[in-house]
């Protein structure tokens, strides 16, 4: 298949149009697995370095604080959910039945679950990300407006 506009190989039906922009999501939800913050270098290390402090402030408190920063900055639910998501849209375009609205549907929480990540991003690359799979969940919108 040769590259159309916009970096997508060209499509030969409408469920292959859609299959191609799926695949443009799924591979920036695997590329957000680089951007989770444990794994990140920064965290580890001021990790080592506060918790020398516990000398000078509350431990407890020290330990709440902390809990609160991770749920805060934590990716892993989103990304389950959004793999998830874009699981059932694949599953719910192969059925055998008039399927426009519910694809609409899940289009919609898949792009609950990319803001919701967009808004936990506290790195540009992962901004970017977020925003690749913005315009890619766009173009599937578009196509489904056509469709319908």
């Amino acid at each position: 298949m040769a590259e159309g506009m916009h970096g997508y190989a060209s499509c030969d039906t409408p469920t292959s149009c859609f299959i191609e922009r799926h695949r443009a999501l799924g591979m920036g939800l695997r590329e957000t697995s680089h951007f989770d913050v444990f794994l990140q270098p920064g965290f580890q290390c001021g990790w080592r370095k506060a918790h020398g402090l516990f000398v000078y402030i509350d431990k407890n408190r020290f330990e709440q604080e902390l809990i609160f920063y991770l749920e805060k900055f934590d990716i892993n639910e989103e990304k389950v959910r959004l793999g998830n998501h874009c699981n059932y849209f694949l599953e719910t375009l192969e059925l055998e039945e008039p399927v426009g609205k519910k694809l609409g549907f899940i289009a919609q929480e898949i792009g609950r679950e990319i803001n919701t990540l967009g808004s936990k991003a506290n790195h540009t690359e992962m901004q970017k990300l977020v925003i690749g799979m913005k315009d890619a969940l766009e173009r599937v919108k578009e196509q489904l407006l056509n469709a319908l």
